[in-house]
């Protein structure tokens, strides 16, 4: 998947100003070495124009596979690897990185995903310097391109989905909560934790909270 956000005008001038948010980035992984290094390099190459990329933490949820091979193959003294012995699952991991995060804004990231350009974090972050109040940001969702018959079938039926969740309340709604890519005011993330019973996924879950 592909991760887009779109920039209104209203946003525009916030690239221009001196005020800079630090920002952490959380990513839970499970065996996700095929992914890892190229979501990391794309990290490290987001334009900085109104945050400060502070650290980035990545937990290898016992991965048995190279992903903590290739997170610890990178030399950027802001990357953080922890890798636990038993696997604890997506929810669990958010709440460690919680724990040890320093910055202005948590912004988590799946593993398995790709950001659009090189302009993703800025323009994710941008909303916080338009209302102190605001708690959570969340990406769209764009299918990678369709190679065969299924995928295009499986790529229009993500499409409509999309389209019908970005209609209802201007896409401020549950199901536009996407725990594939969610940023966090720092407020909100240090009083936060994921305490699921299974009634809920994690994502929906934020997003109630």
């Amino acid at each position: 998947m592909i991760l887009n956000l779109k920039l209104g005008k209203k946003l525009n001038n916030l690239f221009m100003t001196n005020i800079k948010f630090n920002v952490s980035v959380g990513i839970p992984a499970y065996n996700e070495q095929e992914n890892i290094g190229h979501l990391l390099n794309s990290i490290l190459k987001q334009k900085e124009g109104n945050f400060d990329l502070k650290e980035i933490i990545v937990i290898s949820d016992a991965s048995n596979d190279g992903t903590g091979k290739i997170v610890r193959s990178f030399s950027d003294s802001r990357i953080t690897l922890i890798e636990n012995t038993v696997r604890v699952g997506q929810a669990q991991n958010q709440n460690k990185i919680i724990q040890k995060f320093s910055g202005d804004i948590l912004l988590f990231l799946n593993a398995d995903i790709l950001l659009q350009n090189n302009y993703y974090i800025e323009k994710m972050i941008a909303p916080f310097y338009l209302n102190k109040n605001l708690g959570i940001t969340s990406s769209r969702v764009v299918p990678l391109p369709a190679e065969t018959f299924f995928e295009k079938i499986i790529n229009f039926s993500v499409q409509i989905k999309e389209d019908m969740i970005y209609r209802i309340n201007g896409g401020d709604n549950i199901y536009a909560c996407h725990g594939r890519g969610r940023a966090f005011s720092g407020l909100l993330a240090r009083q936060f934790e994921w305490n699921l019973t299974g009634a809920v996924s994690e994502d929906a879950y934020s997003y109630l909270k």
